[in-house]
């Protein structure tokens, strides 16, 4: 069984150029849900950089931080918090790194969700 800080670490890590790929990859080539995910998750940590209240330090933001958006219902209830355990950690160091993340979504995520909600890959395909 692993320890908490090793599973911590397996769930942070530095977003490089190669990696970007990947993401990119399984998100607009493969059209894989999972890659869409993980590629907002990394473009939600970018949005929030020069967000000092949401920087736990000069390398980037943890995902898993509420956004301060996420009211609940009108009583103010929120759900545990537990539920955003299982998101993924991002840190973006590089300028290029972030630009070149911002551009590919700004770019490809409307066509992307187009594909999954409306297009062929959504299980509603009547015309």
């Amino acid at each position: 069984s692993k320890s908490e800080q090793e599973k911590e670490e397996d769930d942070s890590f530095l977003l490089t150029p190669a990696r970007l790929t990947s993401l990119e990859t399984s998100a607009f080539t493969s059209h894989s849900i999972k890659g869409l995910k993980r590629i907002l998750a990394a473009y939600r940590t970018a949005c929030h950089l020069g967000d000092p209240s949401k920087q736990e330090s000069k390398k980037g933001v943890r995902d898993d931080e509420s956004d301060g958006d996420d009211d609940g219902d009108e009583n103010g209830a929120r759900g545990t918090k537990k539920r955003k355990k299982n998101k993924r950690e991002f840190y973006i160091t590089s300028p290029v790194v972030f630009d070149r993340l911002m551009a590919t979504c700004l770019m490809n995520c409307q066509e992307e969700f187009h594909y999954h909600l409306l297009g062929d890959g959504s299980s509603g395909k009547g015309g």
